[in-house]
Parts: C-alpha cells; sequence; structure tokens
C-alpha cells in the first residue's frame, strides 16, 4: 500500500527534465501519509546527466517512453530495501509503480517460478513478472486491489491501472503532450500547479443527489478518474490513450454452485486468510453486524492461539440508540480477540474534521465517516498497520432494506404478487420496514420524474438554481429508472454505492498510514454473489440471507439474526447541534454562491438537520475551504 505519482509525457527538451523531476517531487510530498517509509524516482529521458544524485533517484537514457515515475512506500510486504519502487525487472526492462496488495501474489509466485528467477519476497516482482507472462491478460490472473503504472519497452507502451472493483485510486490529467497521475487529486492538482477548481456538473449531482464516483470525473474541473476494472494504454509516441474495460461486474449469472452456505464460508476463510498475509501487526474494523463480525470470526479461527493478541475496534456511543457496543463486545468475546472501544470526543470533532475533510480531498456525504476516521486513527495510535475491514458485504449480498424492497419491485413487474407480499411481510416483520414505507421506497427508486423532482424541490432553497440545473438527466435515469433487480444490485455495487465507500476508506486509512483490507471484495466471493440467486439475498424479509446462514454457529445469535442494520452508526443529529457554531464558522469562508449561506445560517439557527442530505452542504463549505477550491 502506497502512493504513486508521476508524469508519462510524448514531448520533452533535455532542458526541462529537472523542472519536470521538481515537480513530480512535489507532486510525492503530497502523498507522504500514504507512504512515510521509503520513496523513489524513476526517470527515463533523453539524457541521463541531468539528474539529482541520490539513492532514491535513478535516471535512464532512452529514445522514446519518455516519463518520470514516483512512488511513496508503505512497507507491509518484505520490509528490505528490495521492496523500494519504482521497480524494474533488469533482464526485460520492464518498470512499475504500483499501490496495493496482490493477496494471491504466493500461489501466483508458485505458477511462475518455473519460468522466472525472483529475487525479492514482495508482490511486486510478482505482478510485474505476471504482466510479463501474460501481457494484458493479467487482469484476469489477479485477485487483489491495486493502482498501477508500467512501462513496457517491448511492447512499446505504457499500461495504466486499477484493480476489479475500484478498492485503490488512479487520478489523472490528460492533455496533447502529457498524462499527471497519483494516488489522491491533491497530487495531481500539484502536477498542474492549482488548487483546482469545481466541476459544475459534479458538484450539482454531489448537492442534488447525493452521487459521487459514479463516473470518470471528480468534483475538480481538472482531474478524471480510471473506472473501478479499466486499463489506459499508452503508445510511447504515435497513437491516442486507450481505456479497456477488462473487468465489469454483473449480477445474475448462472451459477453451478450447489451448496451456498458451504461456498461462502470456504470462499471467505480462502479470503481473509490471503488478506492477513502481513510482514507488520493486522487488526480489525468491528461493528455490531455481520460483515465485519464474520471477517474477525474467520480471521480468530486461523490465529488459532495467536487470536488473543489480535486487536477489533469499535466506534460506540454511550447512551444512544445507535451505540453498537453490546453486540461487537459479543462478537469479539465469542472469537477470542483483543477488543477496543472508541468513543469520538465531541469538544475535537470540529478541529478533526477540518482535518479529515482536507485529508478526504472532496466532500462526503455524511458524518458516519468521522466514526470511521476515529478508528483508523486509534488504530495508528495501537501500532497497527493493516486493518480487514466488512466493506462490500452489502453491496454484494443485499444489505440495505432499499435493495430488498426492489427485489420486491421486481417480483410485482415479473407478476409474482404472492410471493411479492410475502416478502413485504417479511419485511415488516425482520426489518421493521412498514409496508407503506416499502411501497413508498419501491415507487420512488422507479420513478426518475418523482426523484429528481424531491431533490430539486429539497435543496432548492439552499443552491442557487443555475448549479441545479448542470445535473445531468443521465446521472438521474441511471440512478433511478425502472430496472431489474440483476441490473438495480450492478448500478448499486459499480456506480452508486460501494465507489464512494471504497474512496472513504481509502482516504481515512491512509491519512493514518495504514492499509485498509477489504476481504468480501475477494474475487471468488464477488464471483460467487454474482451467480446467487435472489432468495440466498433476501429470504422472508431477511437481508444477506446466505450470511446470516452461513455463520451459524460462528457468530453470536444476537448478531446473526439481529433486526437492525447496523455499521458505523453515530448520532448525527446530535453532533450537528455541538458543530454549530463551527459550521457557521466554515459558512463564513464560503463564497455567495453556489450555496446560499444566508438560507443555510436560517436552517441551523431554526433546527440543526441531522441528515446527510443537509450535511453535503457543509461538507461542501468545508471542502472549500480546507482545499481553497476555485468556484
Amino acid at each position: 500500500m502506497c502512493g504513486i505519482a508521476g508524469i508519462i509525457l510524448r514531448r520533452i527538451t533535455a532542458a526541462k527534465w529537472q523542472a519536470e523531476l521538481h515537480r513530480v517531487t512535489g507532486m510525492m510530498d503530497t502523498l507522504i501519509h500514504r507512504g512515510p517509509d521509503d520513496w523513489g524516482v524513476h526517470v527515463f529521458t533523453t539524457d541521463n546527466s541531468q539528474h539529482d544524485d541520490s539513492d532514491h533517484v535513478s535516471c535512464q537514457a532512452v529514445e522514446s517512453g519518455w516519463c518520470i515515475l514516483g512512488h511513496r512506500r508503505l512497507s507491509i510486504i518484505d520490509l528490505t530495501d528490495a521492496g523500494r519502487q519504482p521497480f524494474q525487472l533488469p533482464d526485460c526492462g520492464l518498470t512499475i509503480t504500483y499501490n496495493g496488495e496482490i493477496y494471491n501474489y504466493i500461489e501466483l509466485r508458485d505458477t511462475l517460478e518455473d519460468e522466472y528467477r525472483f529475487s525479492t519476497r514482495t508482490d511486486t516482482e510478482v505482478l510485474l513478472r505476471a504482466y510479463q507472462r501474460w501481457g494484458i491478460h493479467v487482469f484476469d490472473y489477479l485477485d487483489g486491489m491495486f493502482a498501477f503504472v508500467i512501462r513496457d519497452p517491448i511492447r512499446r507502451r505504457f499500461i495504466c491501472a486499477r484493480d476489479h472493483i475500484g478498492i485503490k485510486p488512479f487520478y489523472y490529467s490528460a492533455s496533447a503532450d502529457r498524462l499527471v497521475f497519483g494516488s489522491e487529486p491533491a497530487a495531481v492538482l500539484a502536477g498542474l500547479n492549482t488548487r483546482g477548481r469545481m466541476d459544475d456538473r459534479h458538484v450539482a449531482e454531489f448537492l442534488t443527489l447525493g452521487l459521487t464516483d459514479h463516473d470518470d470525473g471528480t468534483l475538480y474541473r481538472e482531474v478524471r478518474q480510471l473506472m473501478p476494472g479499466t486499463a489506459m494504454v499508452i503508445p510511447f509516441q504515435d497513437g491516442d490513450p486507450d481505456i479497456i474495460r477488462y473487468w465489469e461486474p454483473r449480477f445474475g449469472q448462472a451459477s453451478l454452485v450447489t451448496q451456498p452456505e458451504m461456498e461462502f464460508r470456504d470462499r471467505l476463510k480462502r479470503s481473509v486468510m490471503r488478506q492477513l498475509r502481513s510482514d507488520v501487526p493486522a487488526g480489525s474494523c468491528l461493528s455490531g453486524g455481520l460483515d465485519s463480525g464474520s471477517i474477525v470470526a474467520m480471521a480468530a479461527d486461523m490465529l488459532g492461539s495467536d487470536a488473543p493478541e489480535y486487536t477489533c475496534l469499535t466506534v460506540v456511543h454511550p447512551g444512544t440508540p445507535c451505540d453498537e457496543a453490546e453486540l461487537a463486545g459479543l462478537t469479539a468475546s465469542r472469537a477470542g480477540c483483543r477488543w477496543c472501544r472508541v468513543e469520538p470526543a465531541p469538544g475535537d470533532m470540529a478541529h478533526e474534521l477540518e482535518t479529515m475533510a482536507y485529508q478526504m480531498g472532496e466532500p462526503f456525504n455524511g458524518l458516519s465517516v468521522f466514526a470511521q476516521y476515529k478508528v483508523m486513527q486509534r488504530a495508528r495510535d495501537a501500532g497497527l498497520k493493516v486493518m480487514l475491514d466488512g466493506q462490500g458485504g452489502d453491496e454484494l449480498f443485499i444489505g440495505y432494506p432499499r435493495l430488498a424492497q426492489q427485489l420486491v419491485a421486481s417480483r410485482l413487474r415479473g407478476g409474482h404478487l404472492i410471493q411479492a407480499w410475502n416478502d413485504l411481510i417479511g419485511l415488516k416483520r425482520n426489518l421493521g420496514q412498514p409496508i407503506l414505507r416499502s411501497i413508498a421506497a419501491m415507487t420512488y427508486f422507479n420513478s426518475c420524474s418523482m426523484a429528481w423532482n424531491r431533490n430539486r424541490k429539497r435543496m432548492a432553497h439552499f443552491v442557487h438554481s443555475d448549479l441545479i440545473d448542470c445535473v445531468d438527466r443521465d446521472t438521474v435515469r441511471m440512478a433511478y429508472r425502472s430496472m431489474t433487480f440483476d441490473q438495480r444490485q450492478t448500478i448499486e455495487f459499480n456506480r452508486i454505492c460501494l465507489p464512494r465507500l471504497l474512496r472513504y476508506e481509502d482516504r481515512n486509512s491512509m491519512s493514518f498510514s495504514i492499509e485498509a483490507r477489504v476481504p468480501l471484495l475477494g474475487k471468488e466471493l464477488i464471483e460467487l454473489a454474482m451467480g446467487l440467486s435472489a432468495e440466498w439475498k433476501v429470504r422472508e424479509g431477511w437481508t444477506k440471507y446466505i450470511v446470516r446462514k452461513s455463520m451459524e454457529g460462528i457468530l453470536p445469535d444476537e448478531v446473526i439474526w439481529n433486526r437492525r442494520k447496523r455499521g458505523f452508526d453515530v448520532p448525527e443529529a446530535l453532533w450537528m447541534t455541538i458543530l454549530i457554531p463551527s459550521v457557521l464558522r466554515w459558512l463564513d469562508g464560503c463564497p455567495d454562491r453556489p450555496l446560499n449561506i444566508p438560507a443555510i445560517r436560517d436552517a441551523l439557527r431554526a433546527k440543526p438537520a441531522g441528515c446527510q442530505w443537509f450535511w453535503r452542504l457543509i461538507s461542501f463549505a468545508l471542502w472549500v475551504n480546507m482545499r481553497g477550491v476555485g468556484i
């Protein structure tokens, strides 16, 4: 896990190399938190005499394929200097700067050892040899999270790639003569020598619809991102870059799995085993729910006598309905792990939110993100460098009531009236979703006009209409049009919900130089989820039915059959009340447009809003203040 930054050039003069190298080192300075342990730069130039004389900077004269590849290292596997990047294979000249982990690198290495000799114990070398062996088809063999750039002198091309799910970020800005890339927007902006300006369309879609990361745009006008499961192929000289979609999720595929419960347990165990591979201390985030609890249970089982040394961290809110201490404590006790309670101090919240907003780099949807930030902070203080988390379970196995309600809608459209009615009763009995509320949700999420009118009306008093009008109606249709249940799950997984949650996870963990891993998004579990029938995801009103059944006898029944969805819930209304003085100060730093600042102030004074749509306004104000974004 690291930070990458660099510049790929089509044209360059020898006199400008020093300036370009200085630009890349400035980009890397913005990523120190992602890689505090080591750093390196590899320059491919027309003249290898012009570079800094440093152990960390190497220079190589080439006739084409000019670039500067930078890397900040967080040492996780093979802590020796052999793991320093950018990494080059001396026998073929392949060079990589890479952020992430290939979890099946040991298995891949066993496959490749008949053909290649390895000089390190790193997954980096395995990844580069795998690319040497399979070329652009290498992605078929990888189980991991990654963002990388490979300079390939044999095929005379660069490969820029992002992992299948988009766990690791890849940001860039492209022009006719160069591509500037980095692990965070701040690195790209540093390479462009600007603080950036807001992108009207994406800001409007964030404020009105709550959507970010749903396409290749960002809230910065200057910065784009590679989408999950894509690679950009850039020829050394002639030809335009070509973006290839090498993998795309598609739920509802036919499956040959005959024993789903056993398959889920086996695949989860294998995924956790692979993601526990580390040469530094690891722990887990633990809520009171199924996903993180399942990971902790599997980790403890594999650790055996070492389980009491495995640390699990839980955000607690004593005396509030969203406190998860009791159920998380039951899971930790059952697993026999060390349990640490993390209780945010409201008095420090405003200052810490400012710091978090700066590190986040773009606005975020709700204060629950702050709870995750506090967990990662405590993990750092406890000496942990790897944290396993339960992200992805809700999207894969249907944990959100709104998705369960969409399954009912799909059955209604298919004429399965009795089954749909039984589902509605089950949602009421087992998840506390009143039948009328379920029907309203089914209607809302299948009507573009209803959803758009409601969102636009809600924000019209607080956001100027010229910005609201920048929302792309195709985005509204993508999010709210009527579709099959499998299509709905695919959209939620790939564009609506999971992408932004993974961005929050990446920023919060890397703020404290921690590698966050998500075992439920292991390749084999994704393949299982895509082939499962709907009955294994929602049955009799129970969401994530396969997870509940598979974990019987492993997790406490109180956790398995708990009616309330849990996952780092926070007392948002209470926190908003505490934050009012700071929020008013943040608003002071905002320009008159695009927000209606007086209206927001009046709403705060009348009654603090503890809901996500109102927090988006505040998060935008924080972003503008902390990052100095141009409007």
